[in-house]
């Protein structure tokens, strides 16, 4: 299904297809301003409506007819739509109906029929142009408006499988604002739209109006819903991960303990064991300064000490920091950067824990004696930094949660060191801190990942 607005000189020609419409441009007859304007009042009837016999109204059938309605509102809301064109068919007479909607994200610009009955049931979640059509004419004067042979403006309309003759179109609001219409068709001039058939509609465009702001709430609720299922199971993976994260550096600290009270006179065995406490100590402290620090700044807490500072001292620090568990997997790093201090403004001791985060992700997910690379250059009035590995990568649906708090990328091997997903949270929380970004990509699994940390220039602020 495809649509295109009108432009000057061209009109739009329609297909009717089994399901939905399919538009396409075709030229038909050259349209100026004035004869538009023609073609509009020559089509428009709705001067006529008060003129027309009315009908007796069914007072008892509509009575019923809103009480169904409304039922159908309180407990069956998602049929609210297709309620309502079937109640406009009943009440009225007419032989087909509908209620378009604006789509404004949609491109090009369109309504869409989220609700069909009679002859048009066929066409449910077609388009029609909003810049060409008799919808966007009525949302256009925000007024009920009553077209006899349209055809003769908007030609793609003899492309329907019956063509309509006459077409009653009420604007229902959101906000005040007309955001779709809600019709009624005749084929043919037996039976003609009157005053009350619009009052009719008209009362049922408070529905529709009802109907639309309640599936849109509906719709973030599910949203809503559906984030906070997300976020509890991450919360409920995160305490799972704290405890075998916490309960092994524990173990080996009190394995030591013993073992240093045991070692005697053996000054060698006492040195190895307290280094190996040691190294278990700073472990879980990392893992306790990444708690509070995403704690403080969820609270709005978290102060930086801003300074003029250099970034290749900034990755020599995270390096140093970062040295003996490379060296543990024997992997490999190579280091570019210009002999020319790259400098930013910010907090030495953050962005030092960005870059220590960065190299620390890119050492567990990297295999031993794998590649690891960190890239500093100057980027117009940005300093832009790059960690790039040859570990296990990333598949497209992790790409975009990769900063989630908590996150953990599903894995069947996981490292025993993969830490509680909150280093990379921090790397994006920390960079933004300092108006910067930053940005992940990877060819797929088993193809690596790479980081860029990108910062304003402090050289040129």
């Amino acid at each position: 299904m495809s649509t295109a607005a009108a432009e000057p000189g061209r009109s739009l020609f329609m297909r009717a297809a089994p399901v939905g419409f399919m538009l396409c441009r075709e030229e038909i007859v050259m349209l100026t301003p004035e004869n538009l304007s023609g073609l509009l009042r020559e089509i428009d009837a709705t001067a006529l409506l008060p003129s027309r016999p009315r009908r007796t109204p069914d007072w008892r059938a509509e009575a019923e007819a809103w009480e169904r309605l409304t039922d159908v509102f309180i407990n069956k809301s998602a049929g609210l739509a297709q309620a309502l064109v079937d109640t406009a068919l009943n009440l009225t007479g007419a032989q087909a109906a509908g209620i378009s909607v604006d789509e404004p994200g949609a491109h090009p610009h369109v309504f869409r029929w989220v609700a069909t009955a009679g002859t048009y049931a066929c066409y449910l979640n077609g388009t029609m142009p909003y810049d060409f059509s008799p919808c966007g004419e009525v949302v256009k004067r925000n007024a009920p408006v009553l077209m006899r042979e349209m055809h003769k403006l908007y030609a793609y309309v003899s492309e329907l499988h019956k063509a309509p003759h006459e077409v009653l179109l009420v604007p229902f609001h959101r906000d005040g604002v007309p955001v779709g219409t809600v019709w009624i068709v005749h084929h043919n001039d037996e039976q003609l739209f009157d005053a009350g058939d619009l009052r009719i509609v008209q009362k049922l465009t408070r529905f529709a109006g009802a109907a639309v702001d309640h599936a849109r709430h509906l719709q973030r609720l599910s949203h809503a819903n559906e984030v906070m299922r997300e976020v509890d199971l991450r919360k409920d993976q995160f305490m799972a991960v704290l405890a075998h994260e916490m309960r092994n550096p524990l173990g080996t600290i009190s394995l030591g303990m013993q073992v240093i009270k045991r070692a005697g006179d053996d000054p060698q065995r006492r040195v190895a064991t307290i280094a190996s406490v040691e190294r278990q100590v700073n472990q879980l402290s990392s893992l306790v300064r990444d708690m509070t620090d995403a704690a403080a700044i969820r609270n709005g807490k978290l102060t930086l000490y801003v300074s003029n500072v250099c970034v290749q001292q900034l990755i020599a620090s995270a390096i140093e920091t970062c040295q003996e568990a490379m060296q543990a997997k024997r992997q490999r790093l190579d280091v570019r950067a210009p002999d020319q201090p790259l400098l930013v403004n910010g907090d030495a001791a953050r962005l030092t824990q960005v870059f220590v985060n960065l190299l620390n992700n890119a050492i567990k997910y990297t295999p031993d004696e794998g590649e690891i690379s960190v890239v500093a250059t100057r980027r117009g009035t940005d300093i832009e930094v790059c960690v790039t590995d040859s570990g296990i990568g990333l598949d497209a649906v992790a790409l975009p949660k990769v900063f989630d708090m908590y996150m953990q990328v599903p894995m069947n091997d996981r490292p025993p060191d993969s830490g509680l997903g909150i280093g990379l949270a921090l790397v994006k929380e920390l960079v933004e801190m300092h108006d910067g970004a930053v940005a992940v990509t990877s060819a797929g699994l088993d193809q690596g990942t790479s980081f860029r940390v990108t910062l304003p220039d402090g050289a040129a602020a």
